[in-house]
């Protein structure tokens, strides 16, 4: 959805609300690829109804420091084009700029992209809590979806797993520490 739109806003914002019981594992992932109107608004309201909000793509495009700055967000993600310049000169302080930078505005800053172990290695470096790309996992839903539903099931809440493997196994999300 456009937030630009304040009839798209209001339709999300209702089926949010109405659907409050999931913001506590719910992430809500913004990708700005415009100029977004009204969106520090919504994401300020959707905060307060319990949602977590991650911001997609942050040095690129439309998503800007003022941006950031402009929103309280609790997940900042850059985006892969500054790992992967790990080929040019300085690209390790590029990165750990823009992680830097990211973490002023949000406690978890996830660095995109990561497809080698030069690239993981970088992202540790200059200080991300957490990265992705296709070194961990491509991308799946199941069985951690499917596990929800069916208590005891691989990936649920009740098979011993804890919550990193389950982000990991969903996501291809890794925390770093």
């Amino acid at each position: 959805m456009n937030f630009s739109n304040t009839e798209n806003r209001a339709m999300l914002y209702d089926h949010l609300h109405r659907n409050r019981s999931f913001a506590p594992r719910l992430v809500l992932e913004i990708t700005e690829s415009a100029p977004s109107f009204g969106a520090a608004e919504f994401i300020r309201d959707i905060r307060k109804l319990g949602y977590r909000v991650a911001i997609d793509d942050f040095g690129t495009g439309f998503s800007t420091p003022e941006g950031i700055f402009s929103m309280a967000v609790d997940i900042i993600k850059i985006d892969a084009f500054f790992v992967q310049l790990n080929r040019r000169l300085a690209a390790d302080r590029v990165l750990h700029h823009m992680v830097g930078l990211a973490s002023c505005a949000a406690p978890t800053i996830v660095v995109e992209g990561v497809e080698t172990y030069e690239q993981l290695t970088l992202a540790k470096a200059a200080g991300a809590t957490h990265v992705q790309g296709y070194l961990l996992s491509e991308p799946t839903l199941c069985p951690v979806f499917r596990g929800l539903a069916h208590p005891g099931a691989p990936g649920s809440a009740t098979d011993g797993w804890d919550a990193g493997a389950r982000l990991h196994q969903a996501f291809g999300l890794t925390i770093l520490s």
